[in-house]
């Protein structure tokens, strides 16, 4: 973890692994096949990919759902998990307070040639705050904050002047980097409902507590929220 332009560094780390590891950068793309694997085969859950929801409303008994063909789903829960910015928390009347930190996240894969020795960098610079964190062989994900016009100039940049910026950016620490996958850039928003329930509803994930990305723990959160929810469930 490094502060400004101090060359000191904070260094967090384990030695032993295992089950002692402080923690473990897995890729979303693995987390979520083994997250759908984990459904497809269920005789207990119906998957509806696709599906768009028209309207939703709950009485005392239960909670129900049109969909945009015309069908309807009766259930006694509904559970939203539809972003921070959730359509069906609106729907079900419940507000939520929005801070907009002003800053855009851009994410994106680099290789370089200098090793990242497996090691996750967090940079708080000035003006910035720039992360990596690593991924097999010489390839890191690596995530920019900065102000929004300066994110939109990284976006727009050829690919050639983007390696260079972004080499700059990491003060050549890493070598030469080239970009190996496509950039996306996520507006700095948390947001926090003013209720997490209401009448056969609830939200979880970042519906429920959309939290600063650059924190790197709302995914971690989502599923102490999930895990909650269902004991909460199983006692009932």
């Amino acid at each position: 973890m490094l502060n400004g332009l101090s060359l000191y560094a904070m260094n967090i780390e384990h030695r032993h692994g295992g089950r002692d590891a402080l923690g473990y950068l897995v890729s979303n793309h693995l987390i979520r096949k083994a997250a759908f694997e984990a459904v497809q085969d269920s005789a207990e859950i119906t998957l509806l990919a696709d599906s768009v929801i028209s309207s939703v409303n709950t009485t005392d008994d239960a909670a129900h759902l049109t969909l945009a063909d015309g069908s309807r789903i009766t259930a006694q829960l509904l559970v939203a998990a539809d972003s921070r910015f959730s359509e069906t928390r609106r729907a079900i009347g419940i507000s939520a307070s929005m801070h907009d930190f002003g800053r855009v996240m851009m994410v994106c894969v680099m290789e370089h040639e200098v090793p990242h020795q497996h090691v996750a960098w967090e940079w708080f610079d000035y003006g910035r705050t720039l992360a990596l964190l690593p991924m097999n062989g010489m390839r890191a994900s690596v995530v920019v904050t900065m102000s929004a016009p300066e994110i939109e100039a990284l976006m727009q940049m050829t690919e050639t002047d983007f390696n260079r910026a972004i080499e700059q950016h990491f003060q050549h620490r890493l070598g030469a980097m080239r970009l190996r996958s496509t950039r996306h850039a996520y507006p700095l928003v948390t947001v926090y409902p003013d209720r997490f329930v209401a009448r056969r509803f609830a939200l979880i994930g970042d519906a429920a507590v959309g939290m600063h990305p650059v924190t790197a723990h709302g995914f971690n959160f989502g599923l102490r929220g999930a895990d909650k929810l269902a004991a909460e469930i199983m006692e009932a």
